[in-house]
């Protein structure tokens, strides 16, 4: 018998992460300053995810 569990992000976690950037007040900005400037602000959020959802599974994050 083989028993693999594979931790990965939840559909229900994905829906919830891109909500949280499309409401984030950084994007509303993005219009008046520049890529880079929202990149830079919007960048610690996402890294953040990546480091603690794809842990084991990177390409769930997809």
């Amino acid at each position: 018998m083989i028993v693999s569990f594979s931790p990965a992000v939840s559909q229900k976690k994905l829906t919830l992460m891109r909500r949280t950037i499309k409401e984030h007040p950084v994007i509303s900005r993005c219009y008046s300053n520049s890529i880079e400037e929202c990149a830079r602000d919007i960048n610690p959020i996402i890294q953040g995810w990546i480091n603690y959802y794809g842990r084991f599974e990177k390409s769930s994050l997809i």
